[in-house]
């Protein structure tokens, strides 16, 4: 009995086959995680934005205002004077519920004006709430 060493023409085949089926599956999932990524990281960058308002208030003891614009938000000192502007990109757009009417102020008393914003990119969506007392966390 003679026994050869390697794999056979059959066995290669299919080896190949269930390579291919696994990598089509995994080809068309990575344009929606993409788009994850990209909502949980614009998303990341406005509860950061919230976090310099919260921290600009404590610090220099007057209210820090965030406000919401087409586009972009915009984080504004007591006196209105535009602090910081974050554009966000085209395709996400910001909306709001709660408490939250187009702003959101941070008082150097540790206080805000808690709400939630829903931030959306196609069908997907993210939370970044704020608390009363200006503390924010996201759910993405």
């Amino acid at each position: 009995m003679s026994h050869s060493k390697g794999f056979t023409l059959t066995e290669l085949t299919a080896a190949l086959a269930i390579m291919a089926l696994v990598l089509t599956i995994s080809v068309t999932k990575l344009p929606d995680v993409s788009r994850q990524q990209r909502l949980c990281r614009e998303t990341r960058r406005v509860q950061l934005l919230f976090d310099r308002a919260r921290a600009r208030s404590l610090a220099f003891g007057t209210a820090h205002t965030v406000s919401l614009r087409t586009g972009a938000l915009e984080l504004r000192n007591s006196a209105g004077v535009s602090l910081e502007k974050l554009p966000l990109h085209p395709e996400i757009s910001v909306k709001t519920t709660s408490n939250i009417q187009g702003e959101v102020s941070f008082y150097p008393t540790h206080t805000a004006t808690p709400g939630t914003l829903t931030i959306s990119l196609d069908s997907l969506a993210a939370t970044l709430v704020v608390s009363l007392r200006g503390r924010t966390r996201v759910q993405c």
